[in-house]
């Protein structure tokens, strides 16, 4: 019973960090595919063929707006804290770097 515990704390220690990986990519895909959709009402339109009632158009484009504005203040969390993780991955290598060069000078001397 314990481990079952122990496994649950973990995933969802996990998901809290991260986020579902399962959303994100949804979320991802639904915004791709209201990309396609934009261009695909778009095409129509150049060629004089209207789907939406008036003021239907400006609503789904505004519903577009706001899903990828949550999508991307969302990632943005997680876009910062990949550069904050990368930012001291590259001084802990030049720092292993340094002292790797100065071990060796003082093999040479």
């Amino acid at each position: 019973m314990s481990q079952i515990s122990c496994a649950v704390g973990l995933l969802s220690s996990l998901t809290g960090q991260i986020g579902h990986p399962i959303v994100w990519w949804m979320s991802s895909l639904s915004l791709i595919v209201f990309v396609g959709l934009v261009a695909w009402y778009l095409m129509r339109f150049q060629r004089k063929i209207n789907d939406f009632a008036p003021g239907e158009w400006e609503r789904f484009l505004h519903i577009g707006k706001i899903a990828f504005g949550g999508w991307a203040l969302h990632y943005r969390a997680s876009m910062l804290r990949a550069r904050a993780d990368a930012g001291s991955a590259v001084l802990e290598y030049a720092h292993r770097d340094r002292d790797a060069a100065d071990r060796a000078q003082s093999w040479a001397e």
